[in-house]
């Protein structure tokens, strides 16, 4: 029998059984629409993930820290080695700048605050989602005395200084920050004393929007952000002659039972024979380490696809200059994390598809089956008359992959159309919270690979379950099929 004529008769018996025909290949339509949706749904939702993460995590983003997981300087890091990586690593480093921290008071709020200071022009290339403006302006390089207040210390600045829960009243507004820092063992040989300088006066020039981000172990929300070249002049350990200039408190002793003046702790080194060791240990240290010194580097990739390599090269400068050993942290490793349980997460989405198709093709095998068992005596006529197994089941293995095929089709179109349906009433939105706290919406993404691996699922799926029935039916004798009744 030709091929044509074994497509006609199994069109025509399709046909003749509209109902079940049509039934059977709404079950196909509806696994298959299952598999689609969930599938392009998936793809989507992990686009809309990974370009979050590109804006909120910046996954090109890599922290070279001088902190250890303690908390205490793991290894020093200098404005050189930023000079050296942009220099030597000029074809994979887009970005490179320094980072300063330190804590200090406000006025009127005696909590203590992380201070941060940056390069304010790269850090908004860099991270743009840090540098939001809930009110105000992000400052210029170039501005001296001039912060940026992260939004929870803002809320709490301007509740204890102005009785406002509105942070954004803090904007044009004065600080007063009291810094206090710990004589380096570098200039003085007695046990620890620390510094206390008259208030540094800033304005506040904007007040950021809530982030949730941790800059390499620091909350930002927590943070005031001042300009680099600042907060290396305000944290800088003054000079013998600077020190009843700057120093309105020094404390010594153990622990810290005096509290002298600055112009008092001057004449107290004195006294003490410390005076000539304070002001050569000071030249020796200061201008020639404390001034090159920064707390972080953060270094900018090209491409996320260089980071793992870069980490590399970055290690091997550092073992290379002193064999130091500093905490080299990349961002990408955030992404990887997620990636990795959105991606199990994703399988299982597929798994559940799959299971919708095999239950629909179920729907074919028990459909074939009931329609060998009423042909019965149609398959002994036909052959008696000649027809051969090999043809028999021809005929009823393409009456099943015609079902296949076309259930298999109209599923991915109507899987297509309720993806974008269930994307237009915003089923698709989410909230992620990962370091950063951010809002997903997604589209969904549909691929000639999810097209064609739904239908050829539920094509080799109703193949397979349409193949038993019609082997069934070609090994029936013909004697014993026309006494069927």
């Amino acid at each position: 029998m030709k091929i044509a004529d074994v497509f006609r008769m199994a069109k025509d018996h399709m046909l003749a059984s509209k109902f079940r025909t049509f039934l059977t290949v709404l079950g196909i339509i509806m696994g298959v629409m299952a598999m689609t949706s969930i599938m392009s749904v998936s793809e989507g939702f992990g686009v809309a993930i990974r370009e979050a993460m590109e804006t909120y995590f910046n996954v090109r983003i890599i922290f070279v820290t001088s902190i250890g997981a303690t908390g205490t300087m793991k290894c020093p890091l200098y404005v050189n080695d930023v000079n050296n990586i942009a220099g030597n690593m000029t074809g994979d480093v887009e970005e490179v700048f320094p980072g300063l921290f330190g804590v200090t008071t406000v006025v009127g709020y005696e909590e203590s605050v992380l201070l941060v200071g940056s390069v304010h022009s790269k850090g908004k290339k860099v991270w743009p989602s840090l540098y939001v403006p809930l009110e105000g302006e992000i400052p210029e390089d170039y501005e001296h005395d001039v912060v940026t207040v992260g939004y929870e210390v803002a809320k709490e600045l301007a509740k204890a200084l102005y009785g406002s829960d509105d942070p954004r009243v803090l904007v044009g507004k004065t600080l007063r920050l009291n810094i206090t820092i710990a004589v380096p063992g570098e200039i003085l040989s007695k046990p620890e004393i620390l510094l206390t300088f008259y208030p540094w006066t800033v304005r506040v020039k904007a007040v950021i929007q809530k982030t949730g981000v941790n800059l390499a172990g620091f909350d930002m929300d927590a943070a005031i952000i001042t300009s680099f070249e600042d907060m290396k002049k305000h944290l800088r350990p003054p000079s013998y002659d600077e020190l009843s200039e700057k120093v309105m408190w020094a404390y010594v002793g153990s622990p810290y039972n005096a509290r002298l003046s600055g112009s008092q702790f001057k004449l107290w080194l004195k006294t003490q024979g410390l005076d000539k060791e304070y002001q050569q240990k000071w030249e020796d240290y200061v201008p020639v380490v404390y001034d090159k010194l920064c707390s972080i580097i953060v270094v900018y990739a090209k491409s996320v696809n260089i980071v793992d390599a870069l980490c590399e090269r970055l290690e091997e400068y550092f073992k290379a200059t002193g064999n130091r050993d500093p905490r080299i942290i990349a961002l990408k490793a955030y992404a990887r994390a997620i990636d990795s349980v959105f991606a199990i997460f994703r399988s299982l989405l597929i798994v559940l598809g799959v299971i919708a198709v095999i239950v629909a093709s179920l729907g074919v095998f028990n459909t074939m089956t009931t329609s060998v068992r009423e042909r019965v005596r149609e398959i002994g006529i036909m052959k008696a008359i000649g027809a051969t197994s090999g043809t028999i089941l021809k005929l009823f293995w393409t009456e099943a992959i015609l079902m296949g095929l076309i259930g298999s089709a109209l599923g991915v179109l109507v899987g297509w159309g309720v993806a974008y349906l269930i994307a237009a009433t915003g089923l698709l939105k989410g909230v992620v919270a990962f370091g950063a706290v951010f809002q997903v919406s997604a589209e969904p993404i549909m691929t000639e690979a999810i097209a064609l691996s739904s239908f050829l699922t539920a094509l080799v799926a109703t193949a397979v379950c349409g193949y038993i029935p019609a082997r069934w039916a070609a090994k029936y004798d013909p004697i014993v099929a026309l006494r069927y009744e």
